[in-house]
């Protein structure tokens, strides 16, 4: 039996994953979301808070995005609070 995940869920994974601190897992999530949709400004910008948590804050310099990052924080914490809100109802 084959599991497809859709991007969403890959997201909603990604920031479950972050918030406990594995970040590690967040970033496999996202680099598979970031396959399929290489301009997802939400992934762009949890990927690079992935990467700065681990140390590695030149990535996302070297993988050449320029992003608006008021925009993408706004974005960012838009999916946060969905993603809490779903989080504190399945508990």
């Amino acid at each position: 039996m084959t599991t497809c995940i859709d991007n969403e869920e890959r997201l909603h994974l990604a920031l479950r994953a972050s918030f406990d601190g594995d970040h590690h897992t967040a970033i496999l999530h996202l680099k598979e979301l970031l396959k399929d949709e290489p301009e997802h400004a939400e992934a762009l910008y949890l990927l690079a808070i992935q990467h700065a948590e681990l140390g590695l804050f030149d990535r996302e310099q070297n993988r050449g995005h320029s992003c608006d990052a008021t925009q993408l924080r706004s974005q960012m914490m838009d999916v946060e609070m969905d993603a809490s809100v779903t989080f504190d109802e399945r508990t």
